[in-house]
């Protein structure tokens, strides 16, 4: 997860009537994030432990890490591509029993699994979600409210996970673990060619400044933050109406740019974030978890068919 597929190079999109033709792009998988050179750490460490972002869990492999956000008490919201480790686009008789969800201190196990049967293993063609249900509810924590509306554009956002470290000059360079959250603005729908859509933005280096900015306003936000290798998974949230709701799920990232002087020349200034939008996929979602009751008059779409995996046994 965090160190497959490194080495892609991405090129930069055709913009058009404020949408990203995704075709052109190869974003890489598996990317809590690079952060301001000029702002402190523990800024981004402690807007991540703000209640509403209490959702977003760390999940582990034997190898490897992502994120995940909790959106019912026995439910976690992930990316395909951390659950499908060889990228082959199918559920088979891999397991992933021995993979760890962790949030709010508490551990448990995975008992089934549900993705769209749109994914393939490749993130540039979106589906890039999965549904995970728990061996057990966790109690303690509340679960994060998924956005239904379609208002992202423009939205200013806070992305919430456990991915490598490092700033916009140095790129993605230290170890995931670590639960930061950061800010950005919505620049671009990504559409694919099959129609699914996902969530863009670059990472506005402040002046004076070495990168392109990519699109959208120049003027990075204060705690301005580009996902890195380790946050797959985990959650894009937009305020609305006095709440937070999950808009997104980190899916990959782009290097647009390559920036001088950098030690990994990823998620640095100047690059990029692909993030799946989770309205796109509300039906999917509440074709496997019940509505909640204040969203049962939403006129939802026709359910997305789903592959699954069920009866996978936790190891205890």
């Amino acid at each position: 997860m965090s160190t497959t597929h490194r080495g892609w190079k991405r090129t930069a999109p055709a913009i058009t009537a404020g949408c990203v033709a995704a075709l052109v792009l190869a974003a890489l998988p598996c990317q809590a994030g690079t952060i301001r050179h000029d702002r402190a750490d523990s800024a981004y460490r402690n807007l991540a432990l703000e209640p509403q972002f209490a959702a977003v869990g760390r999940y582990t492999t034997g190898v490897s890490s992502c994120s995940f956000t909790l959106i019912a008490p026995q439910w976690a919201l992930t990316a395909a591509h951390c659950v499908d480790t060889d990228l082959d686009g199918r559920i088979d008789d891999e397991s992933i029993t021995n993979d760890t969800f962790t949030v709010g201190g508490v551990q448990r196990r995975a008992v089934e699994l549900h993705v769209p049967t749109g994914w393939t293993g490749d993130i540039n063609r979106g589906f890039d979600l999965a549904l995970v249900r728990l061996d057990a509810p966790i109690t303690t924590v509340t679960p994060a409210t998924i956005y239904t509306g379609f208002n992202e554009l423009g939205a200013q956002i806070v992305s919430v996970g456990f991915g490598q470290g490092g700033t916009g000059k140095t790129g993605a360079t230290g170890s995931s673990g670590i639960k930061r959250a950061g800010q950005n603005v919505v620049d671009r729908f990504a559409i694919f060619r099959n129609g699914a859509t996902g969530l863009i933005w670059d990472f506005d280096e402040p002046s004076p400044r070495l990168s392109p900015n990519q699109f959208g306003d120049s003027t990075p936000l204060d705690l301005e933050m580009n996902i890195a290798p380790g946050d797959s998974g985990g959650g894009t949230f937009l305020f609305e109406n006095g709440a937070w709701y999950l808009a997104g799920v980190h899916s990959g990232s782009y290097d647009y740019f390559d920036y001088p002087g950098s030690i990994t020349d990823h998620s640095s200034y100047g690059d990029g974030s692909l993030v799946t939008r989770v309205s796109a996929y509300q039906s999917f979602i509440f074709s496997i978890i019940p509505e909640p009751a204040s969203l049962t008059l939403l006129a939802l779409t026709s359910l997305i068919l789903i592959q699954r995996r069920p009866n996978a046994v936790p190891s205890h």
